[in-house]
């Protein structure tokens, strides 16, 4: 059965691991007079139990002074919230920050499946040693039932072979053997109700009672942790997904669910811590605990220390011999009895003695084999080996890494919190009216003309003098009378058009003129050419006349 445990075993006494010895040392105070208690395992006392809530309770004081600090901590963020801050390096910092954080969640979380998984073989380990044990037990009441069943039947039937044997013969020794076969069933049957009595499975049993709670705990909690575990999982992918990805409203979400995380490991952390305290306790000096609940259950010393050491005389040694010598002497008077009385009805008698003598000593061989030292020590020592070095260092891996977890968490909160708020809020887009002077259109096509029929139909507010058109400008796409505008080349189109400067310059004005240049030359030549054409019209159209007048 060695080898269902993960530590090697080659045979030597068990001895308590340096973790066992380090937290049972630590000091047991009661958490209600806060006054130091003996630190011996016992689960009946209740002033054992306080000093294990007291532990218990330290996570969840850590985590109440951990909320605090984020509550200060969104104190301060809201307080430096309009200072000004490098926004783009600091956000990018940010995120690779917070993703290396889940990496290390990530590999806290796998190093917690692997303590819970050395949890839960430790367990299952105990208790098939307890179910090993307990089997031995059942095993041992089976054959001492059998035997004095064997000799109660025996023992009836030695009265008989009594009331015939004078009919047979009148030889007192034939009949002093009968009585002495009778007084045999009855000492044999007494003897091995002795050895059933001192090994009777009261202790047996309330170990099996405790290996069924410890196997529900083991089933109830594998599935939450593992549960959880998973949960947690989802978590980081989520978070790096939300970070990645730069989704403001997913961040504050995830860091909503990292307070609730947060909150759950470290009130597990708790439950753990309570447990790897009694459990050191225990695995400090386990046989204390046994022999005490031996007491209790009216278990001999001497048998129990045989069983726990398995290194000295048997208690039952000297009952068996007695019983061996008792058995020969009775089978060899019944041979002699069917020797010296060759009647038919004693015949019959002495072999149905013989027989149930015979189921006697197959039942007997085999309770000296069950009653036997080797295997039931070796389940116990199974069974605080899985306890005491495989569950006590899963319980050590998950509450030492339980807590990192919860730390980085509390980590990965301040960082989330603090990445959304350099994020900001996203602009809304809003529609805007197409007519809107002091919005350039959306297809790009700003003109002067467009925002010179704009203007006229708006008063002037800058107080300013304008000069009057000519009729030829008014006829014409003349430039309007606005302000010099520097290009982008760095030119003034001062020198194209007389215009005034007005106080109220749209902002597309820029764009605008810069694509009514073509358009203004070209308007320009075009009236030059109209100019000179109705120029020569008019001539032609007087020299005509004077000509036909003359």
């Amino acid at each position: 059965m060695w080898f269902m445990v993960d530590r090697t075993h080659s045979g030597d006494e068990y001895s308590p691991t340096w973790l066992a010895n380090f937290i049972h040392n630590w000091p047991h105070v009661s958490y209600k007079t806060f006054t130091r208690s003996a630190s011996e395992f016992d689960p009946g006392n209740g002033e054992y139990i306080e000093t294990l809530l007291f532990w218990a309770g330290m996570p969840i004081v850590w985590l109440g002074l951990c909320i605090v600090t984020l509550l200060l901590f969104s104190c301060c963020l809201c307080l430096k919230r309009n200072q000004p801050v490098s926004l783009r390096k600091g956000i990018i910092r940010l995120r690779w920050w917070i993703i290396f954080t889940m990496l290390l969640c990530v590999i806290t979380i796998g190093v917690c499946f692997y303590g819970n998984a050395l949890t839960s073989n430790g367990i299952d380990h105990y208790v098939h040693a307890i179910e090993e044990a307990n089997k031995t037990m059942v095993d041992i009441d089976k054959n001492a039932d059998g035997a004095q069943t064997e000799m109660v039947s025996a023992y009836n039937r030695a009265e008989e072979l009594e009331d015939t044997l004078p009919v047979c013969t009148s030889n007192t020794t034939v009949q002093q053997m009968a009585r002495d076969v009778k007084i045999a069933t009855v000492s044999l049957r007494n003897s091995v109700s002795e050895v059933g009595d001192k090994l009777h499975g009261d202790l047996v049993n309330y170990l099996v009672e405790s290996s069924e709670d410890v196997s529900r705990y083991r089933v109830l909690g594998w599935s939450i942790f593992i549960g959880l575990l998973c949960v947690d999982l989802v978590l980081c992918v989520a978070v790096i997904f939300c970070t990645g990805k730069s989704i403001r409203g997913g961040i504050i979400f995830c860091c909503i669910l990292l307070i609730i995380a947060f909150t759950i490991v470290w009130i597990i952390a708790g439950a753990e811590l309570f447990l790897l305290v009694g459990l050191s306790d225990f695995c400090v000096n386990p046989s204390r605990y046994v022999i005490q609940e031996a007491e209790r259950n009216n278990v001999p010393d001497d048998v129990v220390w045989y069983y726990l050491g398995c290194n000295g005389t048997s208690p039952f040694d000297q009952t068996f011999r007695e019983t061996d010598r008792q058995f020969y002497d009775a089978e060899d008077d019944l041979r002699k009895i069917s020797m010296m009385c060759p009647q038919q009805d004693v015949q019959v008698i002495v072999s149905t003695l013989e027989g149930h003598f015979s189921q006697y000593k197959t039942d007997l061989d085999q309770l000296k084999i069950d009653a036997n030292c080797q295997q039931l020590n070796d389940d116990y020592n199974l069974a605080v080996s899985s306890l005491c070095y495989n569950s006590l260092s899963g319980l050590g891996y998950q509450l030492l890494f339980g807590a990192i977890l919860g730390m980085l968490w509390l980590v990965a909160i301040c960082q989330g919190t603090l990445l959304a708020s350099r994020m900001g809020r996203r602009k809304m887009n809003y529609e805007a009216e197409q007519e809107d002077p002091f919005l350039p259109p959306r297809d790009g096509s700003a003109t002067l003309e467009r925002y010179s029929a704009r203007r006229e139909h708006q008063p002037s507010t800058s107080g300013m003098n304008r000069r009057p058109q000519s009729s030829t400008s008014q006829s014409s796409n003349a430039l309007p009378h606005f302000p010099v505008i520097i290009s982008n080349r760095g030119s003034s189109i001062a020198g194209q058009s007389n215009i005034t400067v007005p106080e109220d310059l749209p902002p597309s004005y820029t764009l605008a003129i810069s694509r009514d240049r073509p358009n203004q030359r070209r308007g320009h030549q075009s009236q030059q050419q109209q100019a000179a054409t109705a120029s020569a019209d008019t001539t032609n159209d007087g020299g005509y006349s004077a000509a036909s007048l003359v």
